[in-house]
């Protein structure tokens, strides 16, 4: 499910002229976060072995990463998979 969103997200933004960078996980994200500076990071909350809110965590404790705007999203229907919950 999270491929699909990911893809159909990346597309509809390709195809509206953003230049999109995708990511297979947590790890990878981080990586290409501070690779190619993005100007936002949409980022699945629930991602398998490294969540999107470590990933969070990781990117805040980096002073070139740090402010770069941030957006959770989720292909999960089941509130009580967010945090919180």
């Amino acid at each position: 499910m999270m491929k699909n969103l990911r893809y159909s997200i990346s597309l509809q933004l390709t195809l509206n002229d953003y230049k999109v960078v995708t990511a297979d996980n947590g790890k990878q994200g981080i990586i290409h976060t501070k690779l190619h500076q993005p100007d936002l990071i949409l980022c699945e909350a629930n991602l398998p072995h490294f969540d999107g809110y470590r990933v969070l965590a990781e990117l805040k404790k980096d002073k070139t990463t740090r402010n770069i705007p941030f957006m959770f999203i989720s292909a999960s229907t089941d509130p009580a998979k967010f945090r919180g919950e």
